[in-house]
């Protein structure tokens, strides 16, 4: 039998995604709506969600919560206002109090005892045990303080999760990263405040991970499990600070024209931080882990290796294929995963990129090539890791590089078990990047954050630029396991095109690209950066990687002309350039000896 959930505000930013995500777990999900309702939002859950009217009487409520009959109730309908005028008043008394009254009271009538309430951290203005900020965060007091009526009276389990500010995708609202991001994009200026006060930026994924939490925790209790818990990440970053750490991801800068707004009637300089987290059961988190990580499968045309692949991944884990060209056949289609393809093969890493987006829902990805492969008990390493280091963004895992025949040509496994604050990981691939991506595992809610793959590369480096990108920006696990294999072929892209221009083009413009970002990110976090050394030292291996080709195929003549068309890379590392300079001589005499 399913569980039955009933909420409110599943038309907003935040109740959109909680309906989406309790759909995808399973449940049957009704929605209290408004006549007025707007369903934008819920443009792919509408029709899977019952919805009932509301029309302000307590009558009415009756009549939902009988018809639904749910097991569990999310309040998350509010009217917010950050400073109000009295004909505002009226309304958030009915919005921010009556509703949810008339809510709970039903809910005791028909013998739903669990009640998921939504409060607001500005509630605790200047970190006071209360403390309202404004009218808004006093009618969610009063509102709470009605809960534990209900609670005290008639048994309702009631957790109030207390949020602050959120971001993520499709949000529709005017908030801080909105308006940010939107400035970045058309290079119109924005008025702000002076900007030296703290926010705490929480993701959506993050919220939506703490209802279902709340949920659990709600069911499983015997007792009345009653509390407040705030959703915050608890480090909380200054706005100016923020619009840097944007127009280093951009690439672009942000006009903002600091000080034009004044600072608002009792702004939040510094947010609330004492608050108490909601935390997972551990024997409940260590079963969904494996559950919670997907694999990215980007193919084309190659469905014999693709099953060998597939065959190394365990069976509970999730699996998304973006299909170049539509060639998987249907034995691969029936397989349980998520599949999508193009008819026309499209950009290599766009089609990367469409193996990420048609993910449904995971806390962890990993995107192999489709000629890669798993190693017995990787998964289980991958898992425990995770679930040890709840707070990493990126763990990087060792590989062994194999032929086309699978024998293993050399490896990769990171010196030691070091963790990383953001910024500090990059100096482990600073002279190139030696993980490959089969063992890199990303937190997707970082990686959705960061950014996928740069599709204005075609032939190389987005794998290199997205690794080193998010080590700049994430908090990194380097772990000492070979845990797959990475294939490379004789005659594929790579040795095909390592010794062209094309190639060398597409080097120098992931080390342009990264440079400005580590510059900036590294600077910003007490670090020296030598840009030009950077950049030398991987164009240098990358041309000495052409050059190296070239001999090994005995074309000589062709390989002086390779070295003769780019620049010599003076600020590389001196081993490096004197590895080039025995290179040179060597081909050139090889040349006069012919």
């Amino acid at each position: 039998m399913r569980q039955i959930a009933l909420l409110t505000g599943a038309t907003g930013f935040v109740g959109s995604h909680l309906c989406r995500r309790l759909l995808n777990d399973g449940w049957e999900v009704h929605a209290i709506v408004r006549s007025s309702s707007n369903y934008k939002l819920m443009h792919d859950t509408k029709n899977s969600v019952s919805l009932h009217t509301y029309d302000g009487s307590i009558q009415c409520m009756q009549r939902i919560v009988a018809k639904s009959n749910p097991i569990m109730i999310f309040h998350l309908a509010s009217l917010f206002i950050s400073r109000h005028d009295p004909t505002d008043i009226d309304e958030m008394i009915k919005s921010n109090i009556t509703i949810g009254t008339h809510l709970a009271d039903a809910a005791i009538q028909h013998n739903c005892l669990n009640f998921i309430n939504t409060g607001t951290s500005w509630q605790h203005y200047q970190n006071e045990t209360y403390n309202p900020v404004n009218l808004y965060a006093a009618t969610k007091q009063a509102f709470e303080d009605i809960l534990k009526y209900y609670s005290e009276a008639y048994k309702l389990k009631v957790i109030t999760l207390k949020l602050f500010d959120t971001y993520g995708p499709d949000d529709p609202r005017p908030k801080l990263m909105n308006l940010l991001q939107k400035a970045a994009d058309t290079g119109q200026t924005l008025d702000m405040s002076p900007g030296d006060q703290l926010v705490d930026l929480v993701y959506i994924d993050y919220v939506v991970d703490k209802f279902c939490i709340a949920a659990d925790k709600l069911l499983k209790s015997n007792s009345r499990p009653e509390g407040s818990y705030g959703v915050g990440t608890g480090n909380p970053i200054s706005i100016k600070w923020l619009v840097k750490k944007i127009e280093t991801e951009k690439g672009k800068k942000i006009n903002v024209n600091w000080g034009a707004i004044p600072y608002r009637f009792r702004e939040v300089m510094v947010p609330w931080s004492s608050f108490e987290i909601l935390k997972e059961d551990d024997s409940r988190k260590k079963i969904d882990t494996l559950n919670n990580i997907c694999v990215a499968i980007p193919t084309c045309n190659r469905t014999e290796l693709l099953e060998k692949l597939l065959c190394s991944i365990p069976h509970n884990i999730k699996i998304s294929i973006s299909d170049n060209g539509n060639f998987i056949s249907p034995k691969v289609k029936n397989k349980n995963i998520s599949y999508f393809s193009t008819q026309q093969i499209i950009p290599m890493f766009e089609n990367w990129n469409n193996a990420l987006r048609n993910i449904d829902h995971c806390k962890y990805v990993v995107v192999p090539s489709d000629d890669d492969i798993y190693y017995n008990n990787s998964f289980g390493i991958i898992e425990n890791e995770i679930w040890n280091n709840p707070d990493i963004d990126i763990f990087i895992f060792g590989h062994n590089l194999m032929d086309e025949n699978e024998h293993i040509i050399s490896s990769y496994c990171p010196r030691s078990y070091k963790k990383y604050n953001p910024a500090e990981g990059f100096s482990e691939f600073q002279s190139g990047v030696l993980a490959r991506m089969p063992s890199v595992v990303f937190k997707k809610t970082f990686l959705d954050k960061v950014g996928y793959f740069d599709e204005s590369f075609q032939i190389t480096a987005a794998d290199s630029e997205l690794i080193q990108r998010a080590l700049l920006f994430g908090k990194a696990l380097f772990v000492p396991t070979i845990i797959s294999g990475y294939r490379v072929w004789s005659g594929g892209l790579t040795a095909k095109k390592i010794a062209t221009k094309e190639w060398m083009d597409e080097i120098e413009l992931w080390t342009n690209k990264t440079a400005k970002i580590a510059f900036e990110q590294l600077t910003i976090n007490g670090f020296k950066f030598n840009k030009a050394k950077f950049k030398d030292e991987i164009f240098a291996q990358n041309l000495l990687a052409g050059l190296l080709s070239l001999v090994k195929a005995k074309r000589y003549r062709q390989a002086i002309l390779h070295l003769n068309s780019f620049r010599f890379p003076r600020k590389a590392r001196l081993i490096t350039k004197l590895r080039l300079l025995a290179y040179a001589i060597m081909i050139k005499l090889k040349c006069c000896l012919k």
